[in-house]
């Protein structure tokens, strides 16, 4: 698997987690627009609207950590592609909310989605990438959430920008972010159980060596004695102090980029306004 050539699997892989990815970002900014079209028709306070903007955000911690976990219990195949329908479902049952309640509740549903997309996407891709495209192969889902974040402003600008009323266009926008989400859920369930997770956790020898002839097209015979318990038992917790400091570090540089990169996107319909006063949507 690590030296594997670049194959039509690994990209497979790619774009089944890239769309996710790209679905994640319109989701989540796609809020920022909505909300300046409902605050004259749901009457938003400043709080309604400052909760409707950030708790798909709150909600994403709790996907991530939720869906991590499930991941490692039942393995990567069986939990891959559930987040997507559940962001799905949040995304369709907001666009016919019609207050404030119904919709800060889809919200939560739509954030735990996203949430969860972010850890399966991003470990699923790790797993089946070979090891000298690794970084390009996550890297290339990563940058869909770029398409994502552009998507919603232009779309919501074809929208308006056709004549389609506010009342109308808010609802459109928000069922939207199931249409690329929908797409991938198939594709998402045909991928094989990760070798990694076959081999390192499972111990399972047919399904490594049939998710490895399914990426690299080549059959190979796994050793037995490198697989199950003996190969973890011989590495370090994760509790340990290598990485621990390797996961605050990352995770709190991680966290300041995104305190900037999310805070000033969702809001930036705000951060405009109050710097072209007179500027419209």
């Amino acid at each position: 698997m690590d030296n594997a050539p670049l194959n039509s699997k690994h990209w497979y892989t790619v774009l089944t987690a890239g769309m996710g990815f790209f679905t994640d970002a319109y989701d989540l900014f796609i809020i920022g627009t909505v909300t300046a079209l409902l605050t004259p028709i749901f009457h938003l306070s400043l709080a309604e609207l400052s909760l409707l903007n950030s708790i798909s955000l709150l909600a994403s911690v709790i996907g991530a950590l939720l869906f991590g976990r499930l991941m490692d219990v039942f393995g990567r195949k069986a939990i891959y592609g559930t987040e997507m329908a559940l962001l799905v479902i949040g995304a369709l049952a907001s666009a016919f909310t019609g207050d404030f309640l119904a919709l800060f509740l889809c919200r939560i549903v739509v954030g735990i989605g996203v949430g969860g997309d972010y850890a399966t996407s991003a470990v699923i891709t790790s797993e089946y990438s070979n090891r000298p495209n690794r970084g390009r192969l996550v890297g290339t889902v990563f940058a869909m959430q770029g398409f994502g974040l552009l998507a919603g402003p232009l779309f919501a600008s074809l929208l308006l920008g056709t004549g389609v009323p506010a009342g109308i266009a808010w609802r459109i926008m928000l069922a939207f972010g199931a249409v690329p989400a929908i797409s991938v859920i198939y594709l998402r369930r045909r991928i094989k159980e990760t070798p990694r997770y076959s081999l390192a956790i499972k111990g399972d020898l047919a399904a490594t060596a049939d998710a490895v002839k399914w990426t690299t097209g080549q059959s190979v015979a796994v050793q037995p004695e490198v697989t199950g318990n003996g190969a973890r038992g011989r590495g370090p917790s994760i509790t340990s102090r290598v990485f621990v400091k390797r996961l605050i570090g990352t995770a709190g540089c991680w966290m300041l980029m995104d305190v900037a990169f999310y805070g000033n996107g969702v809001s930036s319909q705000i951060i405009l306004k109050a710097l072209f006063g007179k500027a419209s949507l």
